[in-house]
């Protein structure tokens, strides 16, 4: 007979180590809006190291406690989020070479590679769309922000069988943060660009792609499969809310080509997660409860 697995005690071991690395959930308390998605960069677990439920209790646990006390009955939202003030300079300056890695490891090279590849042959590209209407156009698109150093968008692309602009959060095939982590970036980046009220940035984004018909603006995520597949509740949410396009990667021998996932795929998916993270649903109530009583017990 199979061992049953505890995964009351499960959940309080893993808040038990949380807190005794020192713990990033103290900050959820006093967190703006905009710092959240950072927050939720914490958990970073390898799916194939792990059964499920399991990973589910590692990967989605801290998300739950943020979901919970932060978004929950509609405490906070993203469309809180103040615009900052934006030029033409500091969404697209004209300041990117032409130069990439032949073999890209992090974000910034690959989304480099994608935009930059243009001489190289089909069959020698390690990472491509497989849609050839998807234009890569531009990578690591900075904004201006008090709350971040540094914050890019990762990778802007153009549809261009439908001239839309996709501002894309990217996120590496080996990539092991989660969907609501990737959603949560772009979003508010998107609201410190204000492109949801205001048509600047799309104006703008004409003048400076001239070259190309730009009718519309949407959010995108590339993002690796697993993280579709243990997706917390919340990030399917924002994505239907604010008419995500979402891709993924399809691996052929070591050669990448990123596939757009349809409705009906994003539907499924979000089906297989609520499956996988049911432990974490289950036990929702006891992970606030004892994530508040350590962090009542800090002070």
């Amino acid at each position: 007979m199979a061992k049953k697995i505890d995964y009351e005690k499960n959940i309080i071991n893993r808040i038990d180590a949380i807190f005794n690395k020192g713990s990033e959930l103290n900050s959820v308390k006093n967190a703006t809006i905009e710092e959240i998605y950072d927050l939720l960069s914490k958990n970073q677990v390898d799916p194939s190291k792990h059964k499920p439920a399991n990973y589910s209790i590692l990967q989605n646990l801290f998300s739950e406690y943020v979901y919970q006390t932060f978004f929950l009955n509609n405490k906070h939202s993203f469309d809180e989020i103040k615009p900052l003030p934006i030029t033409l300079e500091n969404c697209i300056p004209n300041t990117h070479s032409n130069k990439y890695e032949v073999n890209p490891k992090n974000e910034p090279q690959q989304c480099i590679y994608l935009v930059n590849n243009k001489e190289l042959n089909e069959k020698n590209l390690l990472f491509s769309f497989k849609n050839k209407s998807i234009k890569p156009l531009y990578f690591e698109a900075p904004i201006s922000s008090r709350y971040r150093r540094k914050s890019n968008v990762d990778l802007i692309t153009l549809d261009r069988d439908i001239n839309q602009l996709i501002l894309n959060e990217y996120k590496i095939p080996s990539s092991k943060e989660n969907l609501f982590r990737a959603v949560s970036e772009i979003l508010t980046y998107a609201h410190w660009l204000d492109i949801f009220n205001s048509g600047y940035y799309l104006e703008e984004s004409r003048k400076y792609f001239k070259d190309y018909k730009i009718d519309s603006l949407a959010l995108g995520v590339i993002v690796p499969l697993d993280q579709y597949k243990f997706g917390h509740r919340y990030a399917y949410e924002l994505i239907e809310k604010y008419k995500f396009r979402c891709f993924t990667f399809n691996e052929d021998n070591d050669r990448y080509k990123i596939i757009e996932l349809t409705k009906e795929q994003i539907n499924n998916l979000k089906d297989v997660a609520l499956r996988n993270n049911e432990i974490v649903y289950k036990y929702s109530n006891l992970i606030v409860n004892l994530v508040n009583d350590k962090l009542n017990n800090q002070e």
